[in-house]
């Protein structure tokens, strides 16, 4: 349960926690384990069903631990750090709205396309660009 719990915190405090409610979960429910699969199984069910409820509560803000894992301290995380580029989708669609942009801006009178550059590419305000 520990070993799943910190695949999912990546701490082991957190994952503790996280292991101490399951097994909490676990004994007020054992009449519901059924037994169509291992006991250790169902436990360990419980474990990852919490982290990850664990990791709704958290949100978004996740630490990663600085300081490489190394058997002496304790530590066996890695630094794996989420991706937070564009899916593949929002990506195309990105793409598809700059050729957008770009053929109707070219289709403008020079003034008017460098008016507009000024304005909201360059992020000046309507007074700076008179200036």
């Amino acid at each position: 349960m520990l070993r799943a719990a910190v695949r999912f915190t990546r701490n082991e405090a957190d994952a503790e926690d996280v292991v101490q409610e399951g097994l909490q979960k676990a004994f007020l429910h054992l009449e519901q384990f059924e037994g169509h699969s291992s006991f250790s199984t169902w436990l360990t069910r419980i474990a990852i069903n919490e982290a990850l409820m664990w990791l709704r509560r958290r949100g978004s803000a996740v630490e990663i631990p600085i300081e490489p894992s190394s058997p002496e301290n304790g530590a066996t995380q890695s630094l794996d750090f989420p991706d937070s580029g564009l899916n593949p989708e929002d990506s195309c669609v990105q793409q598809e709205q700059k050729e957008i942009l770009s053929a109707a801006l070219n289709e403008l009178t020079p003034g008017r396309r460098r008016a507009i550059e000024l304005r909201e590419l360059g992020e000046l305000s309507t007074k700076e660009m008179l200036a």
